[in-house]
């Protein structure tokens, strides 16, 4: 876990695909998710 974190969530509209959103970790919150990362390592 991370000393402190806070999460942001938002809800969008657009006409691009799931598979072509890319999630944004920042600094030690990619730790969170290292399944998400793709290009960001």
């Amino acid at each position: 876990s991370l000393k402190l974190c806070i999460r942001v969530l938002f809800h969008v509209n657009t006409t691009k695909k799931q598979i072509e959103m890319n999630p944004v970790y920042l600094r030690e919150a990619k730790k969170l998710r290292p399944d998400q990362l793709g290009d960001q390592q």
